[in-house]
Order: structure tokens, then sequence, then C-alpha cells
């Protein structure tokens, strides 16, 4: 079925209006003006991949090759499930990496500390989790990795807070 004038016309308008970053710049005053607004005790942080769907099908399982297929997008939520900032990359960088030049984009208004939880993807190291919370008042709390080289156990004891959340 051919696309009718009507809908050239549209998808030239949201075309234009990408280009001139009116889109864009609307959501970030949306998000800006959200921010304000709005009490935010803890933020979440997530990564999925999107997978291309004109791609052989066969090839999208392959993890070597999923880097070439797929974009992966990473969000930070508060509790109400709000977008704060997202951020789009290639599928092959880990979500340690991105999670951590993410939630340097993030900067809340007010000057308390807030907590930023994630899976155990996104482990960071010490250097790392005191950048967040100095410059960017975010303390991490992601699980304890469950296998270590050093440990006998397999069993992992996380605080109460850390249950909590």
């Amino acid at each position: 079925m051919k696309n009718s004038s009507y809908e050239k016309t549209l998808n030239r308008r949201f075309n234009q209006l990408i280009k001139n970053n009116v889109i864009c710049n609307a959501y970030n005053e949306i998000q800006n003006n959200y921010i304000k607004n709005n009490t935010i005790d803890e933020v979440y942080i997530d990564s999925t991949d999107i997978q291309n769907i004109n791609c052989n099908k066969n090839d999208t399982y392959k993890s070597f090759k999923l880097h070439k297929q797929a974009m992966r997008l990473s969000i930070i939520a508060d509790k109400n499930r709000i977008p704060l900032t997202y951020s789009i990359h290639p599928a092959y960088n880990n979500d340690s990496y991105l999670g951590f030049e993410l939630a340097k984009t993030l900067k809340l208004n007010d000057n308390k500390e807030h907590y930023l939880v994630g899976d155990k993807g996104y482990y960071m190291n010490k250097l790392k989790k005191d950048y967040l919370l100095k410059n960017n008042k975010l303390k991490l709390l992601v699980p304890k990795k469950k296998y270590k080289k050093n440990t006998k156990s397999t069993q992992v004891h996380h605080s109460a807070h850390m249950k909590q959340l």
C-alpha cells in the first residue's frame, strides 16, 4: 500500500522537527521541570539491547556478532519509572562502563545524596563510586558479585537496606 500525501507530509514535518532539535529540546525541558518539581529519593539504572529487525535472524543470537545488529539503550529512572537520563551506544559496551558514563550526566538539583540502584553488571571500583558520590551525589547500590575466586561459599548476604531497595 502506498503512503498517502498526508502521511508523507507528517513524516517530512516530523523529520524537520528532529533536524532542528525541537523534539530533543522539548524533551529536555519537560525532564528538567520534572526534576525541579518532584522529590527524587532513589534512581534506578538498567540497559537493554535493541536488535535490528532487518538482520538475519540466525545471526542476532550470536553474541560475538550482536554489536553489528543491535544497540544498547541505558536509562536512569526514578521510582515513578520516569526516565531522568538515557544514552544509546553500540551493544558491545558493558554495563559498568555505560552506567558510569550515564551516571556522570545525571544532575539533580538538590544537594542531598541519592541511591543509584542497579544489577550486578553495574559493579564499579572504588574510584568510580567515589567520583559519583562526590560530583553527582549518587551512592551506588549493586548486589555483590556472587562468585569470586577467593570465596569458598557461593551464598551472598545483602544488607537490610539493599534487600529493601
